[in-house]
């Protein structure tokens, strides 16, 4: 489904679900809600980051953001405000199926804010799973996020032939403090970049 300047709701449920596919174009108001299923939402044009005013992944465990050649550079400080998140329920990044150079911006409450509905078995953590080549690039917050030693799976378990790092952090809000997770595929790059409040 190609969107543009409407709003789009998926009415699937949990026992009909649907895995759907939505592009989102350059276009005013453009809000895709997808429901039940494992549902890709692809960013396709440049211009749409400032367009859109909610991308939400729905309640499956295996949603897809996905970017492209047109739009390959995502700062989730720009959308995902505690308040109002614009960007949530997605667990999965996808960085690698456009053949580009991709990069994502986060902190620890970016990604606390994205909702992701995957858990960490082993450790509890809400975690976001990232793909992408060694032509792509995760910024993440240097005080935040702590590698963990060893190779891991999708699931966060430890797994020699994973290909996956893991990336812990602890994000604190008025409800506590929350354990979160980023699994970045080792082709890719991790940047640490220094604490913006500290700079």
């Amino acid at each position: 489904v190609s969107v543009s300047d409407m709003v789009y709701q998926d009415i699937s449920t949990a026992a009909a679900p649907l895995n759907d596919t939505y592009t989102v174009m350059a276009a005013n108001n453009t809000t895709v809600l997808t429901g039940e299923g494992a549902d890709t939402v692809i960013l396709a044009d440049a211009a749409a980051n400032t367009l859109f005013t909610r991308l939400d992944g729905g309640a499956g465990a295996a949603d897809v953001l996905q970017l492209s050649a047109n739009y390959g550079n995502i700062d989730f400080s720009m959308f995902n405000h505690a308040a109002q998140p614009v960007i949530q329920g997605f667990e999965v990044i996808d960085l690698a199926t456009d053949a580009g150079a991709d990069m994502i911006t986060l902190t620890a409450a970016d990604l606390f804010n994205m909702g992701s509905h995957l858990v960490d078995a082993s450790t509890g953590a809400q975690t976001i799973v990232v793909t992408g080549d060694s032509l792509d690039t995760a910024n993440i917050l240097a005080g935040g996020f702590v590698q963990q030693a060893g190779v891991f799976d999708t699931t966060g378990a430890a797994n020699a032939t994973g290909g996956f790092n893991k990336h812990v952090a602890t994000y604190a809000d008025i409800n506590g403090a929350h354990l979160v997770e980023l699994l970045m595929q080792s082709r890719a790059d991790i940047i640490k970049i220094a604490d913006p409040d500290t700079v």
